[in-house]
């Protein structure tokens, strides 16, 4: 299994290679690993705060969360 994960992280760093060599300006695609799987919640129109919200597990375990502000 380790070696299909590492065999799809090079694929998936030579595409971002790729793309961003085509990309205008500082415009940049970020490659930033890969994950066994996630969450994604949307924003309402009317609501303040992130627009991006996601939670993201990794193969090793790691928990990513971005966007899960609170308001005090």
């Amino acid at each position: 299994m380790d070696k299909k994960i590492e065999q799809l992280k090079k694929k998936a760093l030579e595409f971002t290679d790729k793309v961003n060599k085509q990309l205008p300006g500082i415009i940049e695609l970020e490659f930033r690993d890969l994950y066994e799987g996630g969450i994604f919640v949307a924003r309402e129109k009317s609501e303040v705060g992130a627009k991006k919200r996601d939670a993201l597990i990794d193969y090793q375990g790691n928990l990513e969360i971005r966007g899960f502000e609170s308001a005090l």
